[in-house]
């Protein structure tokens, strides 16, 4: 009898581990579908400096694993940034051309809320930047303060985005 038992559990604890595996594939590989190569992209905006464009493209796989109170994701992104700086030296004016490339990876934190039957979720983005200059024919100019503020400034409404498609995917 304890033999029985045993494998029961044993049985039962290997199904659910598989089942939470493969689930975690599933999702990784519908992110994969679902997520657009092109992520977010401005361009002429205006900055401190003259005007930029930027563009974040997706540049790997997506990671994703679920835990007992969120789902968890991360995806791996470039970041193309250019601008064109006004410059004046004395009564001459001109534009500085300037390029930067960097990679880093967003996350998203999904908690379902348990109090609403999981059918609502807080959302958490977090794009880390790193020190990245940028590159003004030799003349690096220091843009992680600038990247920085980009995201916090888009952050609220890319979280209210994602907590919407995930309140309309219960919407019959």
């Amino acid at each position: 009898m304890k033999v029985y038992f045993l494998t029961i559990i044993l049985i039962s604890a290997s199904y659910s581990a598989f089942a939470k595996d493969i689930v975690n594939v599933v999702v990784q590989e519908y992110l994969e579908q679902q997520i657009p190569v092109n992520i977010f992209n401005r361009n002429n905006a205006a900055w401190e400096f003259g005007v930029y464009s930027i563009n974040v493209v997706k540049n790997g796989v997506p990671g994703f694993i679920s835990t007992d109170k969120s789902i968890n994701a991360k995806l791996p992104i470039r970041v193309d940034l250019n601008a064109k700086i006004d410059k004046s030296i004395g009564y001459m004016k001109f534009k500085v051309a300037c390029k930067s490339r960097f990679y880093t990876n967003g996350k998203l934190e999904l908690t379902p809320i348990a109090a609403k039957g999981y059918k609502e979720a807080n959302a958490t983005i977090n794009v880390p930047v790193p020190e990245v200059d940028m590159d003004c024919d030799g003349l690096k100019v220091p843009i992680t303060a600038t990247l920085t503020n980009l995201i916090k400034d888009n952050k609220m409404k890319w979280e209210h985005d994602i907590k919407t498609a995930y309140k309309n995917i219960w919407i019959k």
